[in-house]
């Protein structure tokens, strides 16, 4: 393993312990799944079991482990209307928001330091 290589597993290092920040005892996932509705916003548990190639029952439970407020823990993720009115469309809430916001800040440097190479 290179320098560059190591560079970029401390940036994935400090992706994650910026989701740990949000929630010390959030599984990996949970954090999979919170990425996935922060990369696209509206999809429903159906959606999110696929694209995590999980369960529908797992999907529903790292929902509602995100949409959870708890002791010191912020609520990220909540349900709307989807777009058929029949299913739920996951979204984030401004905490869920601002730790996304967190997550892409903390990828800059790791960005950078690819398009230079």
């Amino acid at each position: 393993m290179n320098r560059q290589d190591r560079a970029q597993l401390q940036q994935l290092i400090r992706v994650l312990d910026k989701l740990k920040g949000s929630n010390p005892d959030m599984p990996l996932q949970h954090a999979v799944a919170f990425l996935h509705i922060a990369v696209q916003p509206g999809m429903n548990i159906t959606d999110l079991s696929e694209v995590s190639q999980t369960t529908l029952q797992s999907a529903s439970r790292h929902v509602q482990a995100l949409g959870k407020l708890g002791k010191e823990k912020k609520m990220l993720v909540a349900a709307g209307f989807g777009r058929d009115g029949r299913t739920k469309a996951l979204l984030l809430t401004d905490g869920g928001r601002s730790l996304a916001n967190e997550v892409v800040a903390s990828l800059k440097p790791l960005l950078n330091a690819n398009v230079r190479a």
